[in-house]
């Protein structure tokens, strides 16, 4: 070892520095990635479904264009050149304008089976004849007529909302106020495709500046523009915090140090590990997901610690000596690099084990961080004695301690550590209030502006943008999965069912005669008359009756393009949920409607955003449970073996666990919640908790005095802890709503350890000291007393 570390330090960290150069450029050409289904593995069978009918569909949501005029009418008149522009371009399948709701709560009467319909005309002529009677009834006969309503209303209570909803229902998209028109337009690629989505944008910028009016302004929305944008934003985030939380690391090691050299010493091997684990990234994943791509700043702060800890014990070794070796270099390595490796190796062992989940998120963060804390344990230990002897580390000048001779303030013995005690305990029970984001629009939401329009958007189309949807090759089928939907699950679960076998109607001829016939009946009765007799809007009712036989030619554009996929062979159908997938409840019914139904029909071929989050919340609670207790027991081994001694193993590791529940308690107190992409960092809680007490509990040893240990080593953990502060922390002024959590999540964690394993475990250590000393010398007194006749 020693030859490796001093020998040939030299010639290993040229060619550290070489890989590290090759590792950037590789680095360099990996790529972004933020769907859902790229979390789960490729052969998932959620995954598999969900590919081949995209593949089928051409795409799953929507690029959407809300028009705004002030007047309310500028924007119509503009829209249909809009749409016909879009229809130019070989990226738009369709676009519209109209409310499908519309097209269909016209003529909805059609869609009710022959004989209910001719029970509709015998109701409503009861109905309007009784209603008549009771006008002209003078009250001179006790009739039973005029006491009692139908025994059947001619319109049900499902009918008599649609009626009223579609009095409601506009021609067009537009919003209550009228001054939004919102355009739907259906792209021909996946949303994933963000090539294509930015040519799409950029095509639709320059057009609207061409065609619209002064007075009418545009703003996308909608799947495909929010990834667009988000994507742009996180790496925007990335590349900017990233080096931010470089540059901040680099001052506070600056100002701590006071020495350049000092800075370059300590960063350098955290340099080469990044570039190295850059280069490993690509050639292993290719690709970086949401939380991977901020490795810039998450090795910054995890791999300054053992660079941080291995100098500062360089200035301990050059005032105090540990043994009689003349080689500071080797005296320094040798006697903190037992410790340093052992933290280093239980932080790699930790994420490594996340490998072994299916979740994608915990996988690739686990290669990236357990690769990265290696490379920058190697990169240190072979480079720090050519790093220290080219910059003459041990001529630097020891700058005086920052705050003077002030010492460390420790936690006073016996009250002081009994009200930290109290403290501590009241935080750890707040843990229990720790909520989970389920909302993944949320945890991505980073302007208010961009949520407005969501929200206007939603609020204008009046139903899901991106339902379930469902394919089969046989009509019958379809059929069948329809009317077991709509009998199982609505309108509770589900809202509304599209499908291709059944959205033109049967026996439309014989249903227009009954229709005609009820028209003729009401021609002549006013409004205000059928609605005090039917009890709905009279619109409603001349529109149901009047509406004409259709065929799937006469259904608007975008839907024959949906219902027909790209196969043209299928019948598509689109599962609207009546449910807001905003929740874990709300997400596993609708998850579990859709399993029941792919369980009936097993040839089905399903898409669903919240089966993909069923499953990935389902492997978070599998694997994350079974990874957290395998990570905690390794990590305990890994403590035992740089204590060999059960009561050191147990002072390290007791106060790991405890700081890991007191930042879940911080997390509760300042409404930081976990999610699907923030949770992967609890295990930078562990890497970040084991290095603290690991260093308290050896020096404490050494010196036989906690107060000691934490006085000795209060620089090095302060100044190790900062720079973690700053290579996570930093990710609060993201602006994506997932990394400014993580960045909270790490400040609040950073803060559990600093308290806990400096603070709480230095007085704990001393007390326990003082007690064994105390202990020792009433023993000590016992056995030198003289012995008694």
């Amino acid at each position: 070892m020693r030859l490796l570390t001093v020998t040939w330090s030299g010639p290993i960290t040229l060619l550290l520095l070489a890989l590290t150069i090759a590792g950037l450029y590789l680095g360099s050409q990996v790529t972004l990635k933020l769907s859902l289904t790229d979390l789960l593995p490729e052969n998932h069978p959620a995954v598999v479904k969900f590919n081949k009918l995209t593949d089928e569909l051409g795409g799953v949501g929507f690029f959407s264009i809300v028009l705004t005029a002030e007047d309310g009418k500028s924007h119509h008149k503009i829209a249909p050149e809009v749409i016909r522009r879009l229809k130019e371009t070989p990226l738009i399948r369709n676009a519209t304008a109209h409310r499908e709701q519309r097209f269909f709560g016209d003529r909805m009467l059609y869609y009710l089976d022959l004989d209910k319909l001719e029970d509709l005309e015998r109701n409503i002529d009861r109905q309007i004849k009784e209603s008549k009677a009771k006008v002209f009834d003078l009250g001179l006969f006790d009739d039973d007529t005029q006491k009692k309503k139908p025994s059947t209303q001619a319109f049900d209570k499902k009918l008599t909302e649609l009626a009223q909803k579609a009095a409601k229902n506009t021609e067009y998209l537009t919003s209550p106020d009228g001054q939004h028109l919102l355009i739907m337009a259906k792209p021909s690629f996946d949303s994933t495709d963000l090539g294509k989505t930015e040519a799409l944008i950029s095509f639709s910028q320059d057009f609207l500046k061409d065609v619209l009016p002064a007075g009418v302004t545009y703003r996308f929305g909608e799947r495909y523009y929010n990834k667009v944008v988000e994507t742009q934003l996180i790496q925007g985030d990335i590349g900017r915090l990233g080096l931010a939380s470089i540059a901040l690391i680099l001052l506070v090691l600056f100002v701590y140090l006071r020495s350049w050299r000092a800075m370059v010493i300590i960063f350098a091997p955290v340099f080469m590990g990044l570039g190295i684990t850059m280069g490993l990234t690509y050639l292993v994943i290719g690709h970086i997901n949401i939380v991977t791509g901020f490795l810039i700043g998450i090795l910054s702060g995890l791999g300054v610690d053992y660079s941080v800890h291995l100098f500062l014990r360089l200035r301990l070794e050059r005032r105090e000596p540990t043994n009689d070796e003349p080689d500071l270099f080797w005296r320094t390595i040798s006697s903190t690099g037992h410790s340093i490796f052992v933290g280093a190796a239980a932080a790699s062992v930790t994420f490594f084990l996340l490998t072994f989940s299916s979740f994608r998120a915990f996988s690739e963060f686990g290669f990236v961080c357990g690769t990265g804390i290696a490379a920058v344990f190697v990169c240190l230990v072979l480079s720090f004695t050519a790093l220290c002897k080219f910059f003459r580390a041990d001529c630097l000048p020891i700058p005086p301690p920052l705050f003077g001779s002030l010492g460390f303030p420790v936690i006073p013995i016996p009250k002081g550590l009994a009200a930290a005690c109290i403290v501590t305990a009241g935080i750890m029970a707040m843990s229990s209030q720790i909520g989970f984001q389920y909302d993944f629009e949320a945890m991505m939401r980073h302007s208010k502006e961009m949520e407005a329009t969501t929200h206007l958007i939603n609020t204008v189309y009046d139903r899901s943008s991106s339902p379930a949807a469902l394919s089969s090759r046989s009509k019958q089928e379809a059929r069948d999965v329809e009317k077991y939907v709509r009998e199982k699950y609505l309108p509770h679960i589900v809202s509304d069912v599209l499908s291709g076998a059944t959205i033109v109607p049967e026996k439309q001829t014989e249903k227009q005669a009954v229709l005609l016939r009820i028209a003729e009946r009401i021609k002549g009765i006013k409004d205000r008359f059928i609605e005090a007799s039917l009890e709905v809007p009279a619109k409603a009712v001349r529109k149901w009756v009047s509406a004409q036989p259709f065929g799937f030619k006469d259904i608007p554009e975008h839907l024959q393009d949906a219902l027909r996929g790209n196969s043209a062979s299928g019948f598509v159908l689109y599962v609207y949920p009546a449910i807001h997938l905003s929740n874990a409840q709300n997400v596993a019914i609708f998850a579990a409607m859709m399993r029941d139904v792919e369980g009936k029909y097993p040839d089905l071929l399903s898409g669903s955003d919240a089966v993909i989050f069923s499953d990935i919340l389902d492997l978070i609670k599998r694997d994350g449970t079974i990874i957290l207790i395998v990570i905690f027991l390794s990590v305990g081994f890994f403590i035992w073996i740089n204590t060999r001694r059960l009561d050191d193993t147990l002072a390290s590791y007791l106060p790991l666990l405890i700081s890991f529940v007191v930042g879940i308690g911080l997390m509760a107190i300042f409404g930081v919640q976990f999610n699907i992409l923030n949770i992967t960092i609890i295990p930078s809680f562990v890497a970040l908790g084991i290095d603290v007490p690991i260093h308290i509990v050896h020096r404490a040893r050494e010196t036989g005095s906690g107060y000691k240990a934490v006085r000795d080593l209060a620089p090095s953990i302060n100044l190790a802890m900062a720079t973690a502060a700053m290579g996570f922390g930093i990710l609060i002024f993201a602006r994506a709503g997932v990394l400014k959590s993580l960045g909270a999540i790490a400040l609040l964690g950073t803060a559990a350890i600093w308290w806990v394993g400096l603070w709480l475990l230095g007085a704990v250590l001393e007390w326990r000291l003082r007690k064994r000393r105390a202990t020792q010398a009433a023993a000590d007194v016992i056995a030198s007393a003289p012995a008694k006749n």
